[in-house]
Formats: C-alpha cells, sequence, structure tokens
C-alpha cells in the first residue's frame, strides 16, 4: 500500500521552513493537490499538536502528521524532507527532517500503510536511509527495497 501512497507526486523536499506549522503545511500540500485531504486537514493537525504536544514526533527526526478530520476524502500518504530539522513547540528533543503525513478517511483503511511505514522505521538502515534522502527517486528505491519492486 505504500507505495501507492508514496509517489513521486507526493514527495518534496525544502532547505528550511521558519516553523513547524510551516512544515505541516508544506508537508500535506501534495494530498490537498491530489484531493486526499481538504485544507481543513492542515489546521486540524496543527490544532492536535498544539492542544496535545509535539505527540507526531514519533522517532528521532521522524513526524508522523496526522489527526483524527472530517477534512480527509480518501487515504493519503506524503513525505516531506527538510535540510535542517523544524522542532515542534520550542522541545529540542522534539526536532524532525522528516515529516510523513497521512491522511485517513475511516479508522482502519491506513493500518496496512502503518505496517509497512513501521517496516522502514524499526530497520536501522532503511531508517538512516529514508531519513537522508536527497530525491524523490532515492525515496522510491527504500521504499522498493523493502516491498519489492520500485522505480
Amino acid at each position: 500500500m505504500i507505495k501507492e501512497l508514496i509517489t513521486k507526486e507526493t514527495i518534496c523536499f525544502k532547505d528550511r521552513v521558519d516553523n513547524w506549522e510551516e512544515a505541516i503545511r508544506i508537508g500535506a500540500e501534495p494530498l490537498v493537490n491530489s484531493g486526499s485531504i481538504n485544507p481543513g486537514y492542515i489546521d486540524d493537525i496543527i490544532a492536535n499538536v498544539n492542544k496535545h504536544g509535539p505527540y507526531i514526533v514519533i522517532a528521532p527526526g521522524f513526524a508522523l502528521s496526522h489527526a483524527k478530520s472530517d477534512h480527509v476524502n480518501s487515504i493519503g500518504m506524503s513525505y516531506l524532507r527538510l535540510d535542517e530539522p523544524v522542532i515542534f513547540l520550542d522541545r529540542e528533543d522534539r526536532s524532525a527532517t522528516v515529516i510523513i503525513t497521512l491522511a485517513a478517511n475511516d479508522n482502519t483503511s491506513h493500518l496496512q500503510a502503518m505496517k509497512e511505514l513501521s517496516k522502514i522505521l524499526m530497520n536501522e538502515a532503511y531508517y538512516a536511509q529514508f531519513l537522508n534522502c536527497k530525491t524523490k527517486e532515492e525515496v522510491l528505491e527504500i521504499i522498493g527495497k523493502v516491498f519489492g519492486g520500485g522505480e
């Protein structure tokens, strides 16, 4: 499933951002463009982080941007890689260079994508590569290595 969700169209790179909210907006933009989400989904993610803290930073250097929201039209996933880490809510221990935005329109459709993503995150070599990709092709190559095939 992750191979169908993370594509050249849903991968983006940026040198730096001014703050974590900008990172969330830029990272989710491919999902707005594809119609997977409405812009309100981005606002819901930001509101949740402001309310609950930087819970979306789930591993060193990695954030999983998501929220329960009525603004999701279909399952989607995007990848944003920053050269400079972004710090969430002024917590130095909660910074990320890679932000995956996950949109799910029900309680189960995203579970396979999450399972597949965890396979990358739990493999030290793949995780390090995933955090340091410089091109869209490198992102797709790692996904291809883990799940067969590739571009």
